[in-house]
């Protein structure tokens, strides 16, 4: 399966464009060059003795509970082909889930992803 969403992913990153201000899940792109950024920025600031305010949101969990219409709207709304959105909607339809431990994998449970 790793194979087939990595093209459908190569896919659809094809047919729509990405913010440049958008750092997550983007090839070649991480954390630290927004850090170094606002490392940059304070500096500045400081240099000319300006405030500075920032607003940091803590999104890693924000994913875990996206309805999967609101997936389905979001690859609309940036004119993915229907194509593509019903590939998707497939991988998700009736998928099933495996804890992986350290005394091995559970047995397949249905993913209850909204």
């Amino acid at each position: 399966m790793k194979l087939f969403e990595r093209i459908t992913d190569y896919r659809i990153r094809q047919e729509c464009t990405v913010s440049d201000f958008q750092y997550g899940f983007q090839p070649g792109r991480g954390t630290m060059d927004p850090i170094f950024a606002l490392r940059i920025l304070m500096e500045k600031h400081r240099e000319k003795n300006m405030p500075l305010h920032f607003l940091f949101l803590d999104l890693q969990k924000a994913f875990d509970c996206v309805p999967r219409e609101i997936i389905w709207w979001a690859l609309r709304s940036k004119m993915v082909p229907n194509t593509y959105v019903e590939i998707v909607r497939d991988m998700y339809h009736n998928s099933d889930a495996i804890v992986r431990t350290a005394v091995g994998d559970t047995t397949p449970f249905p993913s209850l992803l909204l």
